[in-house]
């Protein structure tokens, strides 16, 4: 059988690529190597979601959350599933040519993002711009991943931080791929939902001529990303 890594990256291809019955047969091997991964997990319901299969779907991301019971992932898509179990999922993937007020800024609750610690080029080159992105809060960080699932950065320390607390709270957040370079990767995240308790208090402060964040070395904590050779991050499951 092959081994771990390489049914990853075949799994993972195959999503890119949106040949869901293989994504499904190589993230299933996988699963027998490493059966509490929950990335694979939340990979494999995804297939099975896009393939209609939503009892499937519905029964891989309960096994993610017998795992992880707060995984952001499986939380947010087992809601999404439709009851009937031969529906195929509509959210679209990647935002159409009728969004073009995407990138409309508004004072306070928009804010662009350079990404520190980006995936590698070869997964920077399968990305589109516009393409909506997930936030993924960790204990001291904010992880930013594809609809794929594959690792793509992290927010910087202080706005990581804000935003923790703020989500904590009750703000909701939702995030689009700007722009991408060969070495970075531009987001932009926008306040969809301010809890009460949070009226007064702006998601981000105006910086219209805020320079580039640089990249920078640091500890990082228990949880941080550890990368793969494909740009996600290693399960430590």
């Amino acid at each position: 059988m092959p081994s771990a890594e390489s049914l990853e990256k075949q799994a993972i291809k195959a999503a890119v690529r949106e040949n869901w019955p293989k994504a499904v047969e190589f993230n299933l091997c996988f699963l027998k190597l490493q059966s509490q991964n929950t990335t694979a997990l939340n990979r494999l319901a995804w297939a099975y979601t896009k393939l209609g299969q939503n009892q499937k779907a519905r029964a891989s991301y309960k096994k993610v959350l017998s795992i992880d019971k707060n995984n952001p992932i499986a939380r947010k898509n087992l809601k999404r599933l439709p009851q009937n179990k031969n529906s195929v999922v509509t959210t679209p993937e990647k935002p159409t040519k009728k969004t073009p007020s995407l990138f409309l800024e508004e004072s306070g609750k928009t804010k662009v993002v350079n990404l520190l610690r980006i995936a590698p080029t070869p997964v920077l080159n399968t990305l589109d711009c516009a393409s909506p992105v997930e936030l993924i809060p960790k204990t001291r960080f904010i992880s930013v991943r594809d609809h794929c699932q594959r690792y793509l950065g992290i927010l910087p320390d202080d706005l990581s931080f804000r935003l923790l607390k703020l989500i904590a709270g009750g703000n909701r957040y939702e995030a689009w791929i700007k722009s991408i370079g060969r070495k970075n990767l531009q987001i932009f995240i926008r306040e969809t939902k301010r809890s009460p308790n949070l009226a007064n208090q702006p998601s981000f402060q105006p910086s219209p001529k805020e320079p580039p964040l640089p990249l920078r070395r640091r500890k990082f904590d228990e949880d941080k990303p550890e990368m793969t050779p494909t740009g996600e991050e290693e399960s430590a499951n």
